[in-house]
């Protein structure tokens, strides 16, 4: 069994190598094994980030729609 502060240091020296240990702990239901500070910061940079992907997305596809309404009505325009 791993302490918090060994988990902490590899967080902090390899990246990679402490979320595949947190994988892995989680995995095997090794709950004491997980920098639980860690694992909530990295979940709340997730969801921030794939709510600022979800607005490019809607953003892009407003834009879209615009100009394909846009561009259907200047051709009804011109007949």
């Amino acid at each position: 069994m791993k302490t918090v502060i060994d988990t902490k240091e590899l967080y902090e020296s390899n990246y990679l190598q402490s979320l595949e240990e947190t994988i892995k702990s989680i995995k095997s239901r090794q709950l004491e094994d997980i920098y639980y500070d860690n694992l909530i910061e990295e979940l709340e940079a997730l969801a921030k980030n794939e709510t600022k992907t979800s607005k490019k997305y809607i953003r892009t596809d407003y834009y879209t729609v615009i100009t394909l309404s846009k561009l259907a009505y200047r051709k009804a325009q011109k007949y």
